[in-house]
């Protein structure tokens, strides 16, 4: 869990970083092909799945546009898989 930001929520890092990388597994992409599809270049994909860097708006916007209709609400009550 990483501390508050500018809106004051805490964000849940691990949730975002599972939930990109099972999408991505699920569709049998590379992160390269997970990236383009989103319109990201890979290596800001790859901080966000391996070293669960925060993404900004527009990264968030960009692969909200790429995922399922079901996009998970990240957040301090969300419960990570183990």
């Amino acid at each position: 869990m990483s501390h508050p930001g500018k809106g004051g929520k805490l964000y849940d890092r691990a949730a975002l970083a599972d939930y990109l990388d099972r999408l991505r597994r699920e569709r049998n992409e590379s992160y390269r092909e997970a990236a383009l599809r989103s319109g990201l270049d890979h290596g800001a994909f790859l901080r966000y799945v391996k070293k669960q860097n925060r993404p900004t708006r527009e990264s968030c916007i960009a692969l909200r546009s790429t995922a399922p209709l079901r996009w998970p609400t990240i957040s301090a009550s969300t419960p990570t898989r183990s």
